[in-house]
């Protein structure tokens, strides 16, 4: 155990920017810094972690990290500590954030994803609240004419209720056939390539399912990584949700017919 001990000393003295954490950390230290200062997670770059992890107990720097903290100045989208340290990044990690972070998780993930798909989640929800409404008020429509014993309704009834709203132009995404419902989207306009619809990627449902059109200029060919993306898609796999809403009134109606039919008939 003592061997262990000094072999590791011995290695931390080889150091040239030894940091201070003990057993704390970055994780803990993240959070130090999150209660003294009141900021969030997203706004405590690595920067100022790799600089509090080398602060002195009695305060200031070792002049070999003193130096690397002078250079260390705000540069827009440049990592700054990079800069500073005047190294690339190894593979494997990133400085200053700890283990387990890769440079794919830091570099090129950005820190407003979780916002924007709580957000996207939040719009998907009340578009969906929006849609249950809608049924509801059209099973008490059904079953109020039921009730008065008469019902000769026809598809033309359906389709000439007057739109009260702009169109609803949310829909679903499906790949080979229509029941093979992918994400949700909203439809943005006709293209000009017959056949196809301009759609907007908002929810994914099965992420590892191919794109009918890849963006091959950015290397997107599975739906989980076109969230946001604006893409192609084939008309008849598009499903609008006010198609389903009129839809599943109508398949309401004929079983309520049949089951009349069959009162009638015993």
């Amino acid at each position: 155990m003592q061997g262990t001990s000094k072999k590791a000393k011995k290695a931390h003295a080889h150091h040239k920017y030894n940091h201070h954490l003990s057993r704390k950390g970055y994780v803990r230290l993240t959070t130090k810094i999150m209660q003294e200062t009141g900021l969030e997670e997203e706004e405590i770059d690595r920067a100022m972690l790799w600089k509090r992890a080398r602060e002195l107990k009695t305060g200031g720097f070792d002049s070999d990290v003193q130096v690397v903290v002078d250079r260390i100045v705000i540069c827009g989208a440049h990592d700054v500590l990079t800069q500073a340290l005047g190294t690339d990044e190894q593979r494997g990690h990133v400085r200053g954030m700890g283990k387990f972070v890769t440079q794919h998780q830091y570099f090129y993930l950005p820190n407003t994803v979780k916002h924007y798909m709580d957000t996207e989640k939040k719009k998907y929800d009340k578009r969906l609240n929006k849609v249950e409404d809608e049924l509801e008020k059209l099973k008490r429509g059904v079953n109020n004419v039921s009730e008065a014993g008469s019902c000769q309704w026809g598809i033309e009834d359906f389709e000439d209720i007057p739109d009260e709203e702009p169109l609803d132009m949310s829909c679903f995404l499906a790949v080979d056939n229509a029941s093979n419902i992918v994400a949700k989207g909203t439809i943005l306009m006709d293209t000009n390539e017959e056949g196809l619809l301009q759609v907007v990627l908002e929810i994914c449902l099965h992420r590892e399912a191919l794109l009918p059109f890849p963006l091959k200029e950015e290397f997107i060919i599975e739906v989980g990584d076109a969230v946001g993306h604006v893409l192609s898609w084939p008309r008849h796999l598009v499903i609008r949700c006010s198609d389903l809403v009129i839809l599943f009134s109508f398949l309401m109606h004929i079983d309520m017919r049949s089951n009349l039919k069959n009162l009638y008939v015993l």
